[in-house]
């Protein structure tokens, strides 16, 4: 009762399938990663990683899973033999999926490359399969190694041989100690059986005996059953005389009966006409219920129609950064007809465009106050500049489709420099300027991809000047004070030409990309009068909890060491977007290291 009570309160493990782990010593770490059954599995292969590798950062990326093939111990006893079997490759990677080992690395030894997967089936437990790729490497001479050493290296290959040949061995015992017990279950089973054909045979010889009592007990009751017989004769013989007497009764109450089913039979009448009269006044009573359904049925179909006509009328309309929708439908226009679009700027419409500035202004008509609130909370969560809420609620019940196409358009204008959005029954248009050129195509790629299928979606995204690094170069040294626009193309530029870098799963800025941020305090401190939005992106590896803390701290070292060039702090705004927002898939490493970027985004205070 105590070990049960005790397994009660134990943390029970996911079920993972398929169930995979691997070892990846191909770089500057050895990296472990995948499902583990518990943490005394977990802390047992990073013991058997640093015996392996003991100059090595060994790195612990596994996760707690059930659902080990052939058992936990089976299993641990395999991945610990496959860490063991690599300890004559260089580079080695170790990948279990499921009851699949596969063990992969380089030799210089030609014999070990063509034994390898022979010796290793020979490790493993039963119930496993093996997949061993060894490739053999040009060996390293030194000219001045003598015979000596020759003979040490010849003497340490051999003792190695010898290990593995002892491994292989202790392997095969194990097997046979196996096969051992697995006959003594047998033996225990079999006795266990005999021991059951017993206890049945005990059985039937009861059931025999039963039945024999049933038999002598049922001869028993036919005797009495004939003298009852007897008594029944008798009784029969007054019965009859009894019955004679009986019978002139029996004509009396007939007569009687008689009189009563006559009566029956007309009150049956009565309420047969009744239950007909009745029948009627039900067949009446239900054509009336049919008219009033049919009239409610009329009028529900009407207020349907009419708030599907309400709905048609909905309409976002999403400002950002002071730039209204008429400028941007304008300089779609301008586009479309082969005109540089960046010569309408929002200063041409009125001060109402000015009003706005590092803010969202929402306006147009939605379907219900739930969903006005739905929008400005999603809007308050991706704009830090502030939300001026204008929107007008008309009667008709919230559209889940198209408040999902206003999450997405919101969600994508939040990553450009400003911009404008408008989403209709069955229209998405989204305008803006984006900080670089991969911004760009990012937003345009995310959009297209998210948003619901009734919608026509329409995207003018525009991209800054592509500058080349010897114009970079001119702007930073220069000492002239320049735009907005121009700071934040420069600083862009400069984070794509030189990445700021940091150390794996931290925050410090390394030594090598101050050069880069002294370039970038120059800069901002050429735009004064501009407000500074610093953001950080991670790729998706590791927790999506974790990568957003991390691109906090990465955005806000970068507002430090800015601040301590002379950038004014209370100009510049730092924000975490974690792996929300990827410029591209994260399928390959040049892509991961793509989205992990610092962006800057520089508008007019």
């Amino acid at each position: 009762t105590v070990r049960n009570a005790r397994t009660s309160l134990e943390t029970v493990a996911p079920r993972v399938s398929p169930y995979v782990w691997s070892l990846d010593a191909r770089g500057e770490q050895v990296v472990l990663s995948g499902s583990v059954p518990d943490a005394a599995a977990r802390a047992a292969l990073v013991a058997a990683a640093k015996r392996r590798f003991p100059d090595a950062d060994i790195s612990d990326q596994m996760t707690l899973g059930s659902g080990a093939p052939n058992g936990r111990d089976a299993w641990l006893e395999l991945t610990s033999r496959a860490i063991s079997a690599t300890a004559d490759l260089d580079r080695p990677t170790i990948d279990l999926d499921d009851a699949r080992v596969s063990v992969k690395g380089d030799t210089r030894d030609a014999e070990l490359r063509d034994t390898f997967a022979t010796r290793l089936q020979g490790l493993l437990p039963d119930g496993f399969e093996t997949d061993a790729a060894v490739a053999l490497v040009a060996p390293e001479v030194d000219p001045a190694e003598d015979e000596a050493a020759l003979a040490a290296k010849r003497a340490e290959r051999a003792r190695r041989v010898r290990d593995r040949e002892a491994l292989v061995e202790r392997a095969r015992q194990a097997a046979a100690e196996r096969e051992a017990q697995r006959r003594v279950d047998l033996e225990t089973k079999a006795a266990e059986r005999a021991a059951r054909e017993r206890l049945v045979q005990q059985a039937r010889d009861a059931a025999a005996q039963r039945e024999r009592d049933r038999l002598a007990a049922l001869a028993a009751e036919q005797d009495r059953a004939a003298a009852e017989a007897e008594r029944r004769r008798k009784d029969a013989e007054r019965a009859a005389r009894i019955a004679a007497r009986e019978r002139l009764v029996q004509q009396a109450r007939d007569a009687a009966a008689q009189r009563e089913r006559d009566r029956l039979a007309a009150l049956a009448a009565e309420q047969e006409r009744e239950a007909s009269e009745a029948a009627a006044r039900r067949a009446e009573a239900e054509r009336a219920e049919a008219e009033r359904r049919a009239q409610a049925a009329e009028i529900a179909a009407a207020r349907r129609a009419e708030r599907e006509a309400r709905r048609r009328d909905y309409r976002l309309v999403a400002e950002f950064n002071g730039t209204p929708l008429r400028m941007w439908r304008d300089r779609a226009a301008a586009q479309s007809a082969g005109r540089d679009p960046s010569t309408i700027d929002a200063a041409t419409y009125g001060e109402a465009a000015q009003d706005s500035t590092d803010r969202l202004v929402l306006s147009g008509k939605v379907g219900s106050s739930a969903m006005r609130i739905a929008l400005r909370s999603i809007a308050r969560a991706s704009f830090d500049g502030g939300v001026v809420d204008r929107l007008e609620v008309i009667d008709g019940a919230p559209d889940a489709s198209w408040l999902s196409a206003s999450r997405v358009a919101l969600a994508q204008l939040s990553r450009l420099r400003n911009g404008a959005v408008e989403v209709t029954s069955a229209r998405l248009d989204l305008y803006g300027d984006a900080t670089t050129g991969d911004a760009a195509r990012a937003v345009r790629t995310a959009i297209d991809r998210a948003a619901p299928g009734r919608f026509d979606v329409s995207a003018l995204v525009l991209s800054p000047k592509t500058l080349e690094a010897e114009d970079v170069e001119k702007v930073v040294a220069a000492t002239d004070t320049v735009d907005a626009g121009t700071c934040g193309n420069v600083m862009n530029t400069l984070t794509s030409l030189d990445p700021i870098n940091f150390d794996s799963e931290r925050a410090e800025i390394k030594a090598a990309a101050r050069a880069t941020l002294d370039k970038l305090a120059a800069v901002a401190l050429r735009c004064p009068k501009s407000r500074i939005r610093v953001a950080g992106h991670t790729d998706s590896r590791g927790p999506e909890s974790y990568n957003q803390k991390l691109s906090e701290e990465r955005a806000g070292a970068v507002a430090a060491y800015l601040a301590e060039k002379g950038v004014d702090r209370s100009r510049m705004r730092t924000r975490g977007l974690g792996e929300s927002q990827p410029l591209v898939d994260n399928d390959t490493r040049a892509n991961r290291a793509r989205n992990r970027r610092i962006e800057f985004t520089v508008t007019e205070q």
